[in-house]
Parts: structure tokens; C-alpha cells; sequence
């Protein structure tokens, strides 16, 4: 099957202006009791590594084979490229934990597709795909997504 990249694996993120709108619900949620109904999301707290700048961003927060990861697009996700200290609010409990970014597309996919056999939706990672699909690097690459795994 020789099909192009882009029309198998596509971004389904929602659009910017239902972002703008839900994270900040969303931050105000994931930072109250109602945090341990929201099994699939986490609130990261964090300091930019250049500018210092205080972030606290809600993510999809997912277990692949045991490990805590984040996939995520945005452009935040350069903060983690050697390891930082993040304040996580998931499941209504805070811990500090250490998340790195893992720029080797391989590792990626691989995380990704962990996922998938694991059963998370591809809508849960903004892609789409059609099912039993097999995600490639060079897929994670083409629709942006890079993973941050966490330690605690």
C-alpha cells in the first residue's frame, strides 16, 4: 500500500478558539475536587527554561506500558528538551515530577502506537487514522507530535 503520508494519519485537534475557550475550565477543573473524575488529564505547572515565564497547561495525560507521557504538538514542549521539574495535578493528587522530551521520532511512534494497542482512541492524541492503522515515525513528524514522559 503505497498511500501518502498526510491523507493517512491527519491532526484532528480541536480548532484554537474551543482551546482558548476550554483551558481555562479546564485549569480550574483539573485544579479542584472535580480533578478525580478526569482520569485522562493532568495540569502541568512549570517555569519556561529561558524566560521563566510560570505555565500551567492542561494535557491529555495517558500510560503507555507503565509510563506516564504526554503527547502533545504544542510549542511549550521545547521547556522539556533536557529534563524539567513539573507540578502535576492528575486524578485529584499533586506530585513533582521530572518530564523530558523525547525527540527521537522512532521512540515516538513507538510510545504512540503503544497507546493505540493499549486502546486509546487516536481522537484522545488529535489524529485521526483509519482503524488497525500502524503509526510510522515519519506519520509522527508529519502531524507534529512529540512525546514528554514523566518520572516521579
Amino acid at each position: 500500500m503505497s498511500a501518502d503520508v498526510s491523507s493517512v494519519v491527519r491532526d484532528a485537534r480541536p480548532p484554537a478558539a474551543v482551546i482558548r475557550i476550554l483551558n481555562p475550565l479546564m485549569r480550574a477543573m483539573l485544579g479542584s475536587r472535580l480533578a478525580r473524575r478526569m482520569r485522562g488529564f493532568a495540569l502541568l505547572e512549570f517555569s519556561g527554561c529561558r524566560s521563566g515565564r510560570s505555565y500551567r497547561v492542561p494535557v491529555g495525560w495517558h500510560d503507555a506500558g507503565g509510563q506516564a507521557i504526554v503527547v502533545t504538538p504544542a510549542s511549550w514542549r521545547a521547556n522539556f528538551a533536557d529534563g524539567r521539574s513539573a507540578t502535576v495535578h492528575h486524578h485529584g493528587q499533586v506530585q513533582s515530577m521530572t518530564g523530558t522530551l523525547v525527540t527521537d521520532a522512532v521512540e515516538g511512534a513507538r510510545a504512540v502506537q503503544t497507546l493505540l494497542d493499549e486502546g486509546t482512541a487516536p481522537r484522545q492524541l488529535g489524529l485521526r487514522m483509519p482503524s488497525g492503522h500502524r503509526i510510522t515515525p515519519s506519520e509522527i513528524w508529519t502531524v507534529n507530535r512529540a512525546i514528554i514522559r514523566f518520572e516521579g
